[in-house]
């Protein structure tokens, strides 16, 4: 058998198992066209720019909220007659520490400390944000020293006071505690 006798062979074998009405075309046409991609699908950035944009827009946004809000603590401070000093002088220390127990964030704005009192500036977020009471914060030292709840002042949700909105699941506060019970000067 020569090659071109195979390949009439073939070719019979073909005709035979593959019908002539087959029409694979729209099969083709179907992986080939793209198919209809959802809106986030179609904004997401095609290159590495738009990437590096929608970052930067991101990052831009959440450093507004935040600073927003640790500015509401600074504004708490400013209301408190004793700690009025603190904001204008910059004494308080910027301390930024977070911890999230069942959905909720606490997180320590400020800090402040003098011989009379101890000031922590907080930020609280949440889904249970209407639910929690500070009321019994405690304040202790290293040794288990308390250091008593003295005043406490904030704002959840919406305040006519200091004309502001905060973020739904968000309050911020200042909690002043007693620091009458330290002796001599600390070195911390």
């Amino acid at each position: 058998m020569n090659e071109r006798q195979i390949g009439q062979s073939l070719h019979e074998l073909a005709g035979q198992a593959v019908p002539d009405n087959l029409d694979l075309w729209p099969a083709i046409r179907a992986r080939v066209v793209p198919r209809h991609r959802s809106r986030w699908v179609q904004l997401r950035p095609a290159t590495r720019r738009g990437w590096a944009l929608l970052i930067l827009a991101l990052c831009l946004a959440l450093g507004a909220g935040a600073w927003a809000v640790s500015s509401i603590v600074d504004r708490l401070f400013r209301m408190d007659s004793g700690l009025n000093h603190v904001g204008q002088a910059g004494l308080g220390q910027d301390l930024a520490l977070s911890q999230t127990v069942d959905g909720v964030t606490v997180t320590l704005e400020r800090g402040y400390a003098d011989a009379n009192r101890i000031a922590v500036g907080l930020t609280v977020h949440g889904s249970y944000i209407l639910g929690y009471d500070l009321a019994h914060v405690a304040l202790s030292d290293r040794h288990g020293r308390p250091f008593p709840l003295s005043m406490g002042m904030g704002v959840k949700g919406q305040s006519d006071v200091l004309e502001l909105e905060l973020p739904s699941g968000t309050g911020a506060h200042v909690l002043s505690f007693d620091a009458s019970a330290l002796r001599g000067v600390p070195s911390t």
